[in-house]
């Protein structure tokens, strides 16, 4: 059996009777020298991913943040694509530009829309993704995140640096959608930046609607800085705004006046549960809603005051003891019809104005928070949804003798600070 290597496997076939040839052959023990093995081809290993930006199993999760996933291995920049790289949100996918930055090895997914607040997001990284040798994942590699509960104040209205803005401007900002939580916000103010940035001041504390009106007119020719911290009462996170600033127009500033008229007026009898036009009730059986047409208002308008008139046609003395006030409406209403059932809600955060008796046939409003309640509805169109006039005593007013009188600046003349 010359040449033929004698192991146990091999007496084992020649007992079943297997030529010694074919097991020489089989061997490769030929005449020459041993044949080398044959070279295996390289192996193509799956991309493997080196970090993720958030961390799985996050919580928390700002956001705005960063999500990337980093590799080990240089990728194939033509496989990275929105068709092989998904966000979702549950089952569906949230659109997003993707893009590889080839000196990090980093793929980079970019939300086209704000991520949701308090949820659970799933990156997905599919077989399509290739390394640059050709190397493939063998299956889908996921991982999640959750985000966290606030926004991040932002979009201030008046604008940063903004000049010649009125004494009852409202303060404006982004806010958080109600559905994270129970959302407040701390409004700090100050004529001093470094107070403001410190939290040196008192802030004012409101709700959910993402504004400021101020109740008592700013100072004229001021530069006022503000800034904004919102806070979630309910998962207890905080987020602090930049510190922006506004300068008031000076205090002899020309101004002008514009009337507007009423265009949406009736009153809701609480105990027949019936709206009712043509005439116009306050009182603790009534709600009534009235309307001026701010529209057709320029939207820039700056107001240096309002004054709103009614004309009582029933009241009585002692006129002290109707206590008048108004209000401002929190949702949309139509008098008169039917499908609004029940008085439109009022802000209960407390009204806009007293109103005062100038006689028993004229009564007015006119405080600052009133203004100022104007001149957003006018400026902003939306989230203002009328007025409700409020008394202790039932009073009839005219329908005809509404009369609101704008007293605006036709021009700005602040200087830069």
């Amino acid at each position: 059996m010359n040449g033929l290597r004698i192991t146990p496997t091999t007496v084992l076939l020649l007992s079943l009777g297997v030529p010694a040839a074919i097991l020489a052959l089989a061997a490769g023990t030929g005449c020459g020298p041993k044949a080398p093995p044959p070279v295996a081809p390289e192996a193509h290993l799956p991309p493997d991913v080196s970090a993720v930006h958030p961390t799985a199993r996050s919580i928390g999760v700002f956001y705005g943040t960063e999500i990337w996933a980093k590799f080990e291995k240089a990728l194939d920049p033509t496989t990275v694509n929105d068709r092989t790289v998904f966000l979702k949100l549950d089952t569906g996918r949230v659109p997003i530009t993707v893009a590889y930055d080839a000196l990090e090895r980093r793929i980079r997914l970019v939300p086209q829309i704000p991520l949701a607040l308090r949820r659970t997001y799933t990156v997905e990284l599919t077989p399509g993704i290739a390394t640059a040798d050709g190397g493939s994942f063998p299956e889908a590699y996921y991982w999640q995140f959750s985000t966290n509960s606030l926004r991040r104040p932002g979009t201030p209205s008046p604008a940063n640096n903004a000049v010649g803005e009125s004494p009852v401007t409202g303060l404006f900002w982004s806010p958080t959608e109600p559905s994270a939580g129970d959302i407040r916000y701390r409004v700090y103010v100050s004529t001093d930046s470094e107070q403001v940035a410190t939290h040196g001041v008192t802030p004012w504390v409101v709700g959910l609607s993402g504004r400021y009106l101020p109740n008592v007119r700013w100072t004229y020719e001021t530069t006022l800085f503000w800034s904004v911290t919102a806070v979630n009462q309910t998962t207890s996170e905080e987020l602090q705004g930049p510190v922006w600033w506004f300068r008031t127009v000076p205090a002899d500033t020309p101004v002008d006046s514009l009337m507007i008229q009423p265009f949406n007026l009736g009153y809701f009898d609480t105990r027949l549960q019936r709206w009712f036009c043509g005439s116009f009730y306050s009182g603790p059986q009534f709600s009534n809603a009235a309307r001026w047409n701010l529209s057709s208002v320029d939207p820039g308008i700056k107001l240096a005051g309002v004054k709103l008139t009614v004309a009582p046609i029933s009241a009585s003395n002692p006129l002290s003891t109707y206590f008048p006030t108004v209000s401002a409406h929190v949702a949309e209403w139509q008098a008169c019809n039917t499908q609004f059932i029940g008085p439109p809600p009022i802000d209960e955060t407390g009204p806009l104005s007293d109103g005062v008796f100038e006689s028993s046939s004229l009564l007015s409003y006119s405080a600052d928070l009133l203004a100022a309640h104007v001149e957003a509805t006018a400026r902003r169109r939306s989230g203002f949804y009328g007025y409700s006039l409020r008394t202790a005593r039932q009073l009839i007013m005219s329908p005809g003798e509404f009369r609101l009188k704008l007293y605006y600046y036709p021009a700005s003349a602040a200087p830069a600070p």
